[in-house]
């Protein structure tokens, strides 16, 4: 009762004179043992968020790249796909039978003091008429490497130098040289078929990586139904170009 007592004369001398009250060696162990509660449920729920924030780390990924955490992005699969369908088509550009088309001689390698570089680097291709291409070079240094380059390919054709142009006259085909055509235009078309299975692959991959079974059925469907359409894209391609080979 005396130690009560005493508290409460100090706790009114502090009130009265703004001063710290010096503790009592009965509240110094009660406040120590708040002190240890309070830190020891802090460290609970410290540990308790990190439990959680791990948890949620292995639920939600980050996305792949492609802005979808499933790691399907339909707009991305077309583009890959349209990619493919694409070099097909400017492959085809440049198998021609009797057709003078720039395409033909642009790719061409050519040799240059300087090293290796493409036709269309060094000079515009033109197709005046449907059997001739002329071949304009920006420096006159590099008209012997364009002859050369375009008599090494295996086009089968003569160049004419004139003045810094080159003049190439397509001569009729025969039939042997429609079928080596027809040939390589199918080959073009099969390697267009493996970069669209290659494709869809991937995203099967990543489609059967789904949560749940409905989005694995539905992500499978929608995939198939973009490479079926872009697969029909290269028989229209391949159609037309062996039409086309063998017509002129």
């Amino acid at each position: 009762a005396s130690e009560f007592f005493r508290l409460r004369i100090l706790c009114g001398m502090c009130l009265l004179r703004r001063v710290a009250l010096p503790q009592s060696p009965l509240v110094s162990p009660l406040r120590e043992r708040g002190r240890l509660l309070t830190r020891g449920l802090a460290k609970k729920a410290k540990d308790k968020g990190k439990g959680k924030a791990k948890t949620a780390a292995a639920v939600d990924p980050e996305p792949d790249g492609d802005g979808s955490a499933s790691g399907i992005d339909l707009e991305r699969l077309e583009a890959q796909l349209e990619r493919s369908v694409g070099i097909l088509q400017r492959e085809f550009l440049g198998l021609q039978a009797g057709r003078a088309t720039p395409a033909m001689l642009e790719s061409l390698q050519l040799t240059l003091a300087t090293g290796g570089a493409p036709l269309s680097s060094v000079a515009k291709v033109l197709a005046p008429t449907p059997r001739t291409l002329q071949v304009s070079v920006f420096d006159a240094a590099n008209v012997a490497a364009v002859v050369k380059g375009i008599e090494a390919s295996e086009l089968g054709l003569a160049p004419e130098v004139v003045g810094k142009a080159v003049k190439v006259a397509l001569p009729r085909p025969t039939q042997e040289a429609r079928e080596a055509l027809r040939k390589e235009v199918k080959r073009a078309a099969e390697e267009a078929r493996q970069a669209l299975r290659g494709t869809r692959q991937k995203a099967m991959k990543k489609a059967k990586a789904l949560p749940s079974k409905d989005e694995v059925k539905r992500a499978e469907k929608d995939v198939e139904r973009l490479v079926e359409r872009f697969m029909a894209k290269v028989e229209t391609e391949l159609g037309k170009k062996e039409e086309d080979l063998m017509t002129i």
